[in-house]
Order: structure tokens, then sequence, then C-alpha cells
């Protein structure tokens, strides 16, 4: 399924109870496949038969039960009362840091943040960080600013994060061969994506990046207090650590650069559709030997690219999430006139991990602007925010339409 897991499944019963309240779910399969089919395309074509979608919706709890309205209402209900996911880029985060420092200067930014907590203790509203955040504010060099930003986002998150890229990718890429081919996978877990364990929005523990570096005793730890010991790390971090580990990045990050614009003066000039395709193909050769290692792994007989058909792959940077996300706006950012720079980097990383999974995405204008351009806010089914006054309890709750996909 191209989505896979919690929201998938979030996406498909909100959208039909969007059309109708738990008390007029639809009577009929037919109904049903009829509302999903109309708001939900992209989902539906990746089931191979009407059955499916059934079986996946309605889950009878006796054995040769016949599917009836009942059931349906139970799924609405279940569904009705789902927390949302709100993502928040950093400059949302510093507008929420000085309401929480002074509600006196700042009354609209405090009134923002006073609806924020409300949705988080009335209606479970989930606010995860990224790698993004995470880095934004260890960049903050003066100590009590940095503790105070860390407490606010360390509090609001709960110690919450969304996996990194690496992750995210092998799940949905394994997922969606799976289902491209008919092969049995387990059914990943609820918000599969988020973690709390801090360092996982960098690279999941299971990769062996922290081996020898981080005890099982600590990890315990952190799983028991995590939004403590993600404060405890972005606020008490040894500083010299700190300021190694910004300079390596910010050195990395200019090299990337280089290779970016070295690119997009060969690209200059060509279409929309030439630059897409071109971005598309160094997408896929840039995670060629991950591809095929991932098929394999669904024991698909794949040895080289000649292997995985050239249908496919040029399917994967369109019906794979992080990968369209990536495709669709790099093109338009390396066509803007103005440099890139490493901000833009870090935005970028944010969006294609986040913009599948979140409800909500506040970010800057510019980039809000490029994944409308995009359309990526109607293909993942994501409210587009450029501002946290825009953020009202109706939106963090979900019960009315989305304004600005």
């Amino acid at each position: 399924m191209e989505l896979g897991g919690a929201r998938v499944q979030r996406r498909l019963a909100r959208g039909i109870a969007t059309d109708q309240p738990p008390h007029r779910a639809a009577e009929s399969e037919k109904q049903i496949i009829q509302l999903v089919a109309h708001r939900f395309p992209y989902f539906l074509r990746s089931l191979p038969q009407a059955d499916e979608l059934v079986t996946f919706l309605f889950r009878p709890s006796a054995p040769n039960s016949q599917v009836q309205a009942p059931a349906a209402s139970k799924i609405f209900l279940y569904v009705w009362s789902m927390p949302r996911l709100l993502y928040l880029d950093q400059n949302a985060w510093v507008a929420l840091a000085r309401a929480a420092w002074d509600k006196t200067e700042y009354p609209c930014e405090h009134a923002s943040l006073a609806i924020l907590i409300d949705a988080i203790n009335r209606h479970g509203l989930i606010v995860p960080l990224s790698f993004t955040n995470l880095y934004e504010t260890m960049k903050i060099n003066d100590p009590v600013r940095r503790a105070h930003m860390a407490h606010v986002q360390a509090s609001i998150s709960n110690g919450r994060v969304f996996r990194g890229r690496r992750r995210i990718l092998g799940d949905t890429l394994f997922a969606y061969l799976a289902s491209r081919f008919d092969l049995p996978h387990p059914a990943p877990a609820e918000h599969w994506f988020l973690s709390d364990i801090w360092f996982e929005a960098v690279a999941d523990r299971s990769s062996g990046a922290f081996d020898g570096v981080l005890t099982e005793k600590v990890v315990d730890l952190i799983r028991a207090k995590p939004a403590a010991l993600l404060f405890d790390y972005l606020a008490l971090s040894d500083e010299g650590v700190r300021r190694e580990g910004v300079r390596r990045y910010s050195a990395d990050s200019a090299d990337l650069l280089v290779r970016i614009e070295a690119r997009r003066l060969i690209a200059a000039g060509e279409t929309l559709a030439l630059r897409r395709r071109a971005y598309g193909a160094r997408l896929i050769i840039d995670e060629v030997d991950f591809i095929l290692a991932t098929g394999r792994s669904l024991g698909l007989n794949w040895r080289d690219v000649r292997d995985i058909g050239s249908s496919l792959v040029r399917r994967l940077t369109v019906d794979v999430p992080i990968l369209h996300a990536e495709r669709e706006l790099a093109v338009r950012i390396e066509d803007q006139a103005k440099p890139i720079s490493e901000n833009d980097l870090r935005d970028m990383a944010a969006f294609t991990t986040v913009l599948p999974f979140a409800d909500i995405v506040v970010a800057e204008k510019s980039f809000v602007n490029l994944a409308r351009q995009a359309r990526l806010g109607e293909r993942f089914e994501t409210t587009l925010l450029t501002s946290i006054f825009d953020l009202s309890p109706s939106i963090l709750k979900g019960d009315c339409a989305d304004p600005a996909i």
C-alpha cells in the first residue's frame, strides 16, 4: 500500500467519516468503496481487488459474520477519536518559545500556544520533532535561550521524534514492493514512523550506528523518560562536542551545496518535465543498492537494476512517498534564481520525511509554496500552513475541512 500502516487506515476512515457522522455510516460495502474511490484513488489503485478493501476496513469479530452497518459505525467511532499529527518547523517553535517566555509581550503567540496545549491534553494531538528541529536547537549558542527552547520542545513533543530518512524509506519501500508483487508482509505497528528515543531521528538503533556508544541501560532510561532525556541532550550536552558537531554538519552541507550548484548549471533552462526525470534517475542511482537489497529481502531475484525493470524504476519516484516528495521539492527549489542555502537543505530533509505522515505542517512560506506547487498537500492529505496563528481548535481536532491543503 502506498502510504502504509496507521496513516492509511486513519486517512481512509477519516475521509469517509467527514462525509457523514458515525450514526449515518454507509450501510453497504458498495457505498464504502465508492466513498474511498472518490477521496483516496491513489490507495484504491494499489489494492488488487475491492474485496481486499472491505477486508482492510472491516474486521468481523466472529467467524463467518457479515459486514453490517454496526461494524462500520465502530470503525468510524474509533477513528473519530484518533489523534492528529502536527509538525512544526523551527520558526514555529521559536514563536511558541516566545509565548512560553512572556505571554504579555507575545499575546497572539501565547493564544496559539494555549490552543495547542489544549489539543494535546483533550484530543491527544501528537507533535513530534524532526532531526532538523533538534539540530536547529543545538545550533543556539546562548545556553539560556537553548535551554528554554529545549524545555518547550521536549515538553510539547514529550520526547517523540520522526524516525530518520533511511528507516522510513526502508519500511515504505518494503511495503510498496510487497504490495506490488503480491507478497505477504507483516502490518506495520501503530505510528511505526515515530520513536521516543531522540537519537533515532538520525538513525535507527537497529542500524548499528550506535553500537558501542550507547548501552542498553542508557536506552532503557531514554525510553522511560523520553522528554527529560531529550532536554538533557539539547540543553546540557558538552559544549565542545556540541560546537564540533555543528561545525562538521555545516562542512558536509557546504560540500553537498557545491555538488548541487554544479548540477543546477547543467540543468539550467531545461523544462520541468526533463529536470523531474533527471532528478528521479539520480535518486534511483543513489539508492539502487538499497532498493536491490530490499527486493532480495522479499525473495525477489534482483542482482542489478535490469532485474527491477524500467517500468518499476520509473514508478518508484512516483509511488514511494519519500522519494516522490524529494523529487518534486528538489526540482522546484533548484529552479529558483537564488542560491540554495544550508537551511534549505535542512528544511527539505524535514519536509520529505514528515509530509507523508503529518496531518498538519506549519512551515516557512517559501517551502509551503513549493509543496503546494507540487500538490504534495493534496497527494498526502496534509494541511499546509505558514503560521501558528492559523492553528485553530477545529483544525487540530480534525473536525472541519482542511483550509489550505
